[in-house]
């Protein structure tokens, strides 16, 4: 797991992994600024050369201390991810990046585990094989040793847990017949540890697993947070359909830690409804739901 922190600057992010990334994957480089006031936050550049010596586009955004650098590589070989400040070398750069062909796995992981997390808060997500019958296998390289749990929910789908007891950047690796999958490796950013923070007391209500849903009809659900010490803290949802394609969705707060949201399946299929707190999955998400 490739993570440098030099000077100022903590240089992570997929677009450094040196394999997994496939064409067309749009991958960001992120730099963390140590230093509020630094004044040299601006000089950071990201250059991405492929092995013709082409230079690809890189898109630039910030966000407080941090800038986000993302880039889509179109060919396959080896890439070099320079990564500068002041036109000066950081971190371990130039980082040597391996561009794969697109996959042909069927296979697919989401949810709020391999996007965020806090230290000592149990992370999770799914994963659909889709008819795959290839061999799945996961593993986690990070600041902490972090145990696998992997529970089957039938139909081609099972649930991954793990509780990452450190924080700082990990690497979630899905391989299915020893390649990554579409996506894979996720690197994400856990949290420390936040005292009085009790993710697990969340509870959606209003959908149950024998429900069955109608195409072009809402679907209603709510999100408890009052107990999880962090009432004032809206929860993050995302609706998905078979496909992962984001769906859109309404919600607002009802009360002090009651959120109230709804969507409309447009088609008969499965559906995923993932839903955390703080980065941490509120227990059961991702969620499934059938439209018949």
């Amino acid at each position: 797991l490739i993570v440098s922190v030099v000077d100022n600057f903590f240089i992570w992010g997929r677009g450094i992994s040196d394999d997994g990334i496939r064409i067309n994957d749009t991958v960001p480089v992120y730099v963390d600024s140590r230093e509020p006031s630094s004044d040299h936050e601006n000089d950071v550049k990201v250059k991405v050369v492929t092995d013709a010596g082409l230079e690809l586009p890189v898109r630039r955004s910030k966000e407080g201390l941090r800038s986000t650098f993302i880039y889509t590589p179109t060919t396959t070989g080896k890439h070099l991810v320079y990564v500068t400040n002041n036109n000066e070398p950081i971190g371990q750069s130039p980082y040597k990046v391996n561009i794969s062909p697109q996959t042909n796995s069927r296979v697919r992981a989401f949810g709020p585990g391999l996007e965020g997390g806090v230290a000592d808060h149990q992370s999770v997500f799914s994963v659909e094989t889709n008819g795959d019958a290839d061999r799945l296998a996961f593993s986690i390289e990070g600041p902490s040793k972090t145990e696998i749990a992997c529970q089957d929910r039938g139909q081609g789908a099972a649930s991954v847990a793990y509780t990452p007891k450190e924080p700082g950047v990990y690497k979630v690796n899905v391989l299915a017949g020893g390649d990554h999958i579409a996506e894979s490796p996720f690197v994400l950013m856990v949290d420390p540890s936040k005292p009085g923070f009790h993710p697990s007391a969340a509870r959606l209500t209003g959908l149950e697993p024998e429900m069955q849903f109608v195409p072009a009809e809402p679907v209603p659900f709510r999100i408890d947070t009052r107990d999880t010490g962090v009432v004032d803290d809206a929860p993050r949802v995302e609706v998905l359909d078979k496909d992962l394609a984001l769906l859109p969705i309404n919600g607002s707060q009802i009360n002090p830690g009651i959120y109230g949201y709804s969507f409309t399946p447009k088609k008969s299929g499965k559906y995923h409804i993932c839903a955390s707190l703080n980065g941490v999955a509120i227990p059961g998400s991702p969620f499934p739901l059938w439209c018949n």
